[in-house]
């Protein structure tokens, strides 16, 4: 299906605040930071957990709304590597672009991809190909066991400001106005405060959440101690003054040297 196509059938939302009233729609529970009890997401955390016991692809998927700012327009996904941003929307340069499927709506016919990412981005063709033998199988099992269509939620496969898509995310990523380079988005990493349930920037809508188990994953002051939580704070202000991939490679390092310590 086309983008145009999507949209006319419901797949693809006009806004994020349209895409999240459509989870909303469908849920009895509360759409927040974790959506812990928002079924649509739950449900789909469940299948993913199912099909992958071992959480490596749990790892390699972000729950999303599907939107557009862009209308019925391609979304192009680029890295800009001086920058170290990755920007969003119609590209001029989709017709020599070596294009790669990164966002999906799940249709009763298949995964439908409706972002690409360019020759720009930073993602390893293997990675992807695996992910998307992934989404495929997910796809299937997860609009099998809905009672109604389109179904609410999609994926996307979690690979910006991450050196691997397999690997546990650092940074997590805030999408600026649809407009504001050339009518384009930039999109920047953040990281968020222990223990934070919301975006700190009150303008940011949230239309992603993790596809990990948020009950066996999730941090917070109450089950941390006080020292816990001083050293990852510490460890937070240190990595946001790094650039993304630097940091990454930094805590990299130091995990593998307290590894080696008895």
């Amino acid at each position: 299906m086309t983008p145009r196509e999507l949209i006319a059938n419901g797949y693809l939302h006009l806004s994020a605040e349209e895409a999240r009233a459509a989870v909303e729609s469908r849920s009895h529970g509360g759409l927040d930071w974790f959506a812990r009890d928002c079924e649509p997401i739950a449900q789909l955390r469940r299948y993913i957990s199912q099909l992958d016991p071992s959480g490596k692809f749990s790892q390699s998927v972000l729950i999303c709304a599907p939107h557009t700012h862009w209308h019925d327009s391609l979304i192009i996904q680029s890295y800009d590597a001086v920058s170290g941003v990755y920007l969003n929307g119609p590209s001029h340069a989709t017709e020599s672009a070596n294009l790669r499927p990164v966002s999906f709506v799940f249709t009763e016919s298949g995964p439908v991809p409706y972002e690409w990412a360019d020759e720009s981005v930073p993602i390893a063709e293997v990675e992807l190909s695996q992910v998307t033998e992934f989404i495929d199988e997910l796809n299937r099992v997860y609009v099998r066991s809905l009672s109604y269509s389109p179904p609410v939620v999609g994926v996307l496969v979690d690979h910006r400001f991450k050196l691997s898509v397999f690997e546990h995310r650092i940074f997590t990523f805030a999408e600026g106005p649809h407009v504001e380079l050339s009518g384009r988005a930039v999109v920047r990493p953040i990281i968020q405060s222990v223990g934070t349930t919301y975006f700190q920037d009150p303008e940011i809508i949230q239309s992603a959440w993790t596809a990990l188990d948020i009950d066996a994953c999730e941090l917070s002051p109450a089950v941390l101690g006080r020292e816990q939580v001083a050293f990852l704070e510490e460890m937070k202000n240190e990595l946001s003054s790094m650039r993304w991939d630097d940091a990454i490679r930094w805590y990299r390092s130091m995990w593998a040297d307290l590894e080696t310590r008895p």
